[in-house]
């Protein structure tokens, strides 16, 4: 199963770069990562917010096998959100699977940037319990 949903998870990852804009690839996708400079940061709306995960969920059909952690930032003036997309195996979060990604997302133009596979993301152990809302 873990090798079906791993290609679909790439399968999806090929599907998003066909949305992508013009925004750059980062050092790190990780909002978490004290040692990288995430830059400065504005406040988005729950508006906003709410755009982030339905347009995730329209360009990345494989959302439901990811944990989703974003944050905002400002990159060249532009309020963007970082996103780090973790891949879930048996209800955890792991933090180096090869099938993490990072994308950067405007909420202006409803744009993702490039996609970036193979993300590590979370420094403080290689799997985290999955949040259940």
């Amino acid at each position: 199963m873990k090798a079906r949903s791993s290609s679909i998870c790439l399968a999806a990852l090929a599907c998003a770069a066909l949305w992508a804009g013009p925004l750059q690839a980062r050092t790190s996708y990780d909002c978490a990562d004290i040692s990288y400079d995430l830059g400065d940061s504005w406040e988005p709306t729950d508006q906003q917010k709410a755009q982030l995960y339905s347009d995730m969920d329209a360009h990345f059909p494989a959302r439901d096998d990811f944990m989703i952690r974003s944050c905002a930032v400002i990159e060249d003036g532009r309020k963007l959100f970082l996103v780090g997309a973790l891949h879930i195996v048996d209800d955890l979060a792991i933090c180096d699977d090869d099938t993490n990604f990072g994308v950067l997302y405007d909420p202006d133009t409803r744009k993702f940037g490039e996609v970036v596979p193979h993300q590590k993301l979370c420094g403080r152990g290689t799997k985290i319990p999955r949040p259940h809302l």
